[in-house]
């Protein structure tokens, strides 16, 4: 979500550089680096940072107050709760540059549709950015606060209270299914049109505005 609010606030400023030198084989290249990178880091921070994979050894039960664990784990909740706070921020400046603040006028038909595509990917992925930053900065909360606030009885009711805290993250995987579902209901509505020319020409900045 970082890299695509990126992504977007770049082309706002140079819409025309950005249409004319975007490329599908550097994004798909990018999206392989970020899902091998998160793999990667998910992997390094279930297996105490690939030790486990290497050398067969008793792995405690997740809990902070063991004193191994509890720097990672306070760690890894921060990096969680500014990671989002800063892909927010960005998307409120997204927000800002292509919804409140007015563009110059350009006459250029690239530009416009570029705007207008901008316009369209940030409403797209507004739900999710919210829904994962809502519950992951809410999750990574509560276990820093109640995780140490809270005894438990047993280790069970310590790992249904991770696993409470961990699982609702995944919901926005989910999320992208429906939201990718409706635009691309919107993407095949058939375009009428006009016989004349210059109709069909404000036809179509219509639908880029």
């Amino acid at each position: 979500l970082v890299i695509v609010a990126f992504e977007r606030l770049y082309s706002t400023f140079y819409p025309a550089y950005f249409e004319r030198h975007s490329n599908r084989a550097f994004a798909f290249a990018i999206s392989i680096v970020v899902g091998c990178g998160t793999w990667l880091y998910s992997m390094a921070c279930l297996s105490n940072y690939f030790v486990t994979l290497t050398h067969q050894e008793f792995v405690p039960l997740y809990n902070i107050r063991t004193a191994a664990n509890a720097a990672t784990f306070e760690y890894l909740m921060t990096l969680t709760t500014y990671s989002n706070i800063f892909s927010l921020v960005l998307i409120f400046i997204d927000l800002y540059f292509n919804f409140i603040r007015k563009p110059p006028p350009n006459p250029s038909l690239a530009v416009s549709y570029q705007r207008a595509e901008n316009r369209r990917i940030i409403l797209t992925v507004m739900p999710i950015e919210f829904s994962e930053s809502a519950i992951s900065i809410i999750g990574s909360i509560f276990q820093m606060m109640l995780g140490k606030l809270i005894t438990f009885e047993s280790p069970s009711s310590r790992q249904i209270f991770n696993e409470l805290l961990s699982l609702p993250p995944v919901f926005p995987l989910f999320l992208v299914i429906f939201i990718e579902f409706r635009v691309g209901r919107a993407r095949r509505r058939s375009v009428v049109i006009a016989d004349n020319a210059i109709d069909h020409m404000e036809q179509l900045k219509k639908m880029w505005e």
